[in-house]
């Protein structure tokens, strides 16, 4: 009996053994998977930073040079997003739109400025304002919207990306769209200022 006890225990820590073995590679995939995802998130919540800080710095200009002030927004933009490259020419680009009524009081694009890489499309087009028509509010002739735009193309996988080499980055974007107050005489309601030889607003 006790020679059967013996060997009944030593199967049972055989078994054990390879349970481990089998659920080890299982267990830390996981957990190098729940790392990146939160990593991940940390990598959106600072575009959604970035579009909200530029967003109201930018409501809060009357006028706007080009491109004296907009090379701040950028820099500025840049500055919150680190470590993440979103005014490099590959993996990131920020996207700055002024969108207002036009002289039918429909709403139109006044102006476009962008940074970084052109693989990622801007989501303010001609056919995508209507979205932005807000009910119940009168535009008047000096009235119009910021839309700032962030996309970032951060490494997937970070930890684990020399297990798993065939997946492709994902994008994250971030949009705010804010009221804002610039205009002018002379450069045009929600136009840039072209002509101006150094910063206005910054």
């Amino acid at each position: 009996m006790n020679r059967f006890q013996a060997r009944l225990a030593a199967n049972c820590k055989g078994s054990a053994a390879l349970e481990l073995a089998l659920v080890a590679p299982v267990v830390l995939l996981l957990l190098l998977g729940a790392t990146d995802l939160i990593l991940e998130f940390r990598n959106w919540m600072r575009l959604h930073s970035v579009t909200t800080q530029v967003g109201q710095i930018i409501a809060q200009c009357q006028h706007i040079s080009d491109p004296y002030d907009l090379n701040v927004f950028f820099a500025d933009a840049q500055q919150i997003a680190a470590p993440l490259d979103i005014t490099g020419p590959t993996n990131g680009a920020v996207i700055i739109t002024a969108i207002g009524p036009d002289q039918n009081n429909n709403l139109s694009i006044y102006w476009q400025k962008r940074i970084g890489s052109t693989v990622f499309n801007s989501g303010i087009t001609s056919a995508s304002l209507s979205q932005y028509a807000i009910s119940g509010v009168s535009m008047n002739a000096i009235q119009t919207f910021v839309v700032v735009e962030a996309f970032a193309r951060p490494g997937l996988w970070q930890f684990a990306s020399k297990l798993i080499t065939s997946q492709d980055s994902p994008v994250l974007s971030s949009q705010s769209v804010l009221p804002a107050r610039f205009f002018g005489t002379n450069i045009g309601i929600g136009r840039l200022d072209t002509t101006a030889t150094a910063r206005e607003c910054t």
